[in-house]
């Protein structure tokens, strides 16, 4: 059997928990500047590097590519960082042991999803203008398969996101009601 001091102990937690949210929910914005409002989208964190500072091995995954550049972030998330390739950039895989070097690749090769590691000097914009980009080779089949899988999902998903906005335009507003 349980004793008076031990069942009456809970009862009076539970009644000081219930009536402190109670006073919680009670209380009511009383000015528009108190009101919950609907969070804003956050803009992407970007890591500026200092103009000429040496960067080495700074190490991420590609989030995005285009021409020249492309933003890279580490593998955990957070800020993302711009690479700028020039003509001279050079891109290999890693080297693999005392007889088997670094295998050369084109800059075609750097694909989103890569993890890679970059050496380079940042510019007056905060960004790496890339000497040396390293990757492991099975990164690179990953990213490879990655992006024969992905990019056509994503390709087919704009377009259904195209048709139905096309639909939604021609019906005069929202709602569909008249």
């Amino acid at each position: 059997m349980y004793s008076r001091r031990e069942t009456t102990l809970p009862a009076i937690v539970c009644v000081l928990v219930l009536a402190g949210v109670a006073g919680v929910f009670a209380k009511t914005p009383t000015t528009h500047r108190s009101r919950m409002q609907e969070p804003q989208p956050q803009q992407p964190q970007v890591h500026t590097i200092p103009d000429g500072q040496r960067v080495e091995k700074f190490r991420g995954v590609v989030t995005k590519r285009e021409g020249d550049w492309f933003t890279m972030g580490p593998t955990t998330g957070g800020a993302q960082t711009t690479v700028l390739l020039t003509p001279s950039t050079e891109v290999s895989s890693h080297k693999r042991g005392v007889f088997r070097g670094s295998k050369q690749y084109e800059q075609t090769h750097i694909l989103r999803g890569l993890r890679l590691e970059v050496d380079g000097v940042g510019n007056a914009d905060g960004a790496i203008v890339a000497q040396k980009i390293r990757f492991d080779e099975q990164d690179l089949r990953t990213a490879q398969a990655l992006k024969s899988t992905v990019d056509p999902m994503e390709a087919e998903m704009r377009e259904k996101l195209k048709q139905q906005q096309q639909q939604n335009g021609g019906r005069g507003g929202r709602g569909g009601r008249g």
